[in-house]
């Protein structure tokens, strides 16, 4: 992910992250999971609600607030 999905600097650079999730729902987007990240390299760390969803019988997360360019992972 970008730098800035985690309040990170704007940068171009994909940054990988790390993290634990748990169930969660929030009154205006639905039921999904809320995900606390940290990057591989420990300077960046914040909490992020990702929405469930089903796409080609696969369920998915995607981040709420994220651009419809973002790529939707698939929760493993």
């Amino acid at each position: 992910m970008l730098p800035a999905t985690c309040n990170g600097p704007s940068s171009p650079t994909v940054v990988k992250f790390t993290g634990t999730w748990r169930h969660g729902k929030m009154d205006d987007a639905g039921h999904g999971a809320v995900v606390q990240l940290t990057s591989v390299t420990g300077d960046l760390k914040c909490e992020r609600y990702f929405q469930y969803f089903t796409r080609n019988g696969e369920v998915r997360l995607q981040m709420t607030g994220a651009s419809a360019a973002n790529e939707p992972f698939v929760r493993q």
